[in-house]
């Protein structure tokens, strides 16, 4: 972003701004330069709402703009220049605004962002546009491309793109701006990036398993309680005894009688 604009921007926005100041800052973005905030028209100059909050979200003096706010615009500014259509706008005049062109002396290096999760698949098949975008946003600046990165990841893969080598893939390459590049796709071969992630071991530790039981073949092996249940020998031959005593006893009253 120009720092003219940035100036402008922190003088006209603030938490209890106007409409008509939030208006002239969305003219400004889709009417004439969309580039500084990392965003991209289409073919209609359309740009869904997420993108243009994503965007506003990354400004000091515009985090707070939300959804609400564009509703309000549409419904309450009396000469709203802004059109709607479904979950996009685009300005009703645009005249000024800046136009891609096709590069053919490009820079020796630009760099896009891509998603950790799909980091993989991209090493393999090529960078293909993401996050509902028509075209993939490169830049030759670093900080502007992890701004853009960000707003899909927080921790983005910053790829390093070679722009000779899409030419020699007959990769089109566009130019919107000062510092923003477009292309519908990036071969696996005209970018690098960092290792892959190694995968994490698991933190489980392996269960062990029970010890094994020593079996004695032919034998029987007691316990405290076969002990406790057995009768004691002299426990017996008292129990023998005792019978015999009272059996001599019966035997002898009958004999009396």
């Amino acid at each position: 972003m120009s720092e003219k604009f940035v100036i402008w921007g922190k003088i006209i926005m603030s938490k209890n701004q106007p409409l008509d100041q939030f208006h002239k800052t969305l003219l400004y973005m889709l009417g004439r330069r969309p580039d500084e905030f990392g965003i991209i028209p289409d073919d209609n100059g359309f740009v869904k709402i997420k993108h243009i909050l994503q965007a506003l979200n990354d400004e000091e003096g515009f985090r707070h703009i939300r959804a609400g706010n564009f509703k309000e615009l549409f419904i309450s500014h009396p000469d709203c220049q802004l059109e709607k259509k479904e979950d996009m706008i685009r300005a009703i005049d645009r005249s000024n605004l800046i136009e891609k062109q096709y590069v053919s002396n490009p820079p020796k290096l630009l760099y896009t962002c891509i998603t950790s999760k799909s980091y993989a698949s991209v090493i393999e098949n090529g960078v293909y546009p993401q996050g509902g975008l028509s075209v993939i946003i490169l830049s030759d600046s670093k900080d502007m491309a992890m701004r853009i990165g960000k707003r899909r990841d927080p921790n983005p893969i910053l790829l390093t793109v070679y722009p000779n080598k899409m030419q020699a893939r007959k990769t089109n390459l566009f130019q919107l701006g000062d510092h923003i590049y477009i292309s519908d796709w990036l071969p696996e071969d005209c970018f690098s990036g960092p290792p892959l992630p190694k995968e994490k071991k698991s933190s489980t530790s392996p269960k062990k398993e029970a010890p094994i039981k020593e079996k004695h073949y032919g034998s029987f092996m007691m316990g405290p309680q076969d002990m406790m249940d057995e009768k004691k020998p002299y426990q017996q031959k008292h129990a023998k005894k005792s019978g015999d005593w009272k059996r001599e006893v019966r035997k002898f009253r009958k004999s009396k009688r």
